[in-house]
């Protein structure tokens, strides 16, 4: 009886915490695994699968915490982020939240200043006046000193980085595969510096202008949506990524990054779309089934972010 009475507790635990699952979420294919007309979007070489919260979702989450995403911290200065000592950590920064807002890093996120331009490699929230060393890799190998200004302070967001980046932080889990894949994204992009920076990416403005082509055609066409949480995201015949957040107010607050980095890569790797509606679906009632499978599938290629014991976000590649 006792054993049995603590298996029912065990299920009601899991239950009241599998908030990113189908119970909750709606991914909009019908029975013969065909999207609705209003769940898909694409454009040329990126094709958008949209995934909406149901009404029991804010009950499932039950958090009504006004989370800042990291470019919204620095634009107001409400973050301080340094190296961790004089000497410096290439894959470690100190982040202080100095403000009363909660704070979200979030995996892929880009910064420069410094003694070279980082990206955020873990999920993580920082509560108000809370101090905490992050885990990050450097995205300028050329670079170790702090520039003319003397300060080893980071002072800009530059971006969410490229998605194939992003998915190379995940599954290889390698500093020297992210400084691979950096180099060519500036290969592709016919972009460099003399520290071989990520952020030398801009410099090419007409591949600037063609992801911000698909980053306003996707807002335009998502404006007015009330109850979007998340996307997949198709190139070619593959699927490149997919984001899910606990609320609509977290997606709306990190949509535009979210498509800049799909944008990014569909602009300089990818291809026509040919993976099939079946093929997408497949993957989205994998991932979303059960917590069980899906802790599963985002410990081998994906992360997720926690508040509470409760996903507020979760990435599989």
């Amino acid at each position: 009886m006792k054993y049995l009475l603590s298996c029912a507790l065990l299920l009601q635990v899991l239950s009241g915490r599998a908030q990113m699952t189908l119970e909750h979420l709606d991914i909009g294919f019908t029975t013969d695994h065909t999207p609705k007309q209003e769940y898909v979007y694409v454009r040329e070489k990126l094709k958008l699968y949209v995934i909406k919260g149901k009404s029991s979702l804010d009950k499932a989450v039950d958090d009504k915490t006004d989370y800042a995403p990291l470019e919204t911290a620095i634009s107001n200065n409400w973050i301080k982020i340094t190296e961790v000592s004089q000497g410096g950590e290439v894959n470690q920064l100190l982040f202080e939240n100095t403000s009363k807002s909660t704070v979200i890093l979030q995996m892929g996120d880009v910064i420069t200043g410094g003694k070279q331009d980082r990206v955020v490699k873990e999920e993580k929230i920082l509560k108000p006046g809370e101090k905490a060393f992050v885990g990050v890799y450097c995205v300028e190998q050329g670079r170790w000193n702090s520039g003319s200004a003397g300060t080893a302070q980071f002072k800009a967001y530059h971006s969410k980085i490229s998605n194939d980046v992003r998915r190379t932080m995940v599954k290889e889990q390698s500093q020297q595969a992210v400084w691979r894949d950096v180099a060519k994204v500036n290969s592709k992009n016919k972009t460099g510096s003399s520290s071989g920076t990520y952020a030398a990416i801009s410099k090419n403005e007409a591949t600037q202008n063609e992801i911000q082509q698909y980053v306003d055609f996707y807002l335009k066409a998502f404006k007015g949506s009330k109850d979007i949480v998340g996307l997949l995201a198709v190139s070619g015949d593959q699927i490149i990524g997919c984001d899910i957040f606990g609320t609509t107010k977290l997606f709306q607050a990190n949509v535009r990054q979210m498509l800049n980095s799909y944008a990014t890569e569909a602009v300089l790797n990818g291809a026509e779309v040919t993976i099939s509606d079946a093929a997408v679906n497949q993957y989205l009632e994998e991932l979303l089934a059960n917590e069980a499978q899906q802790v599963e599938i985002l410990n081998k290629k994906g992360s997720s972010l926690k508040s509470n014991g409760k996903n507020l976000k979760i990435s599989a590649f």
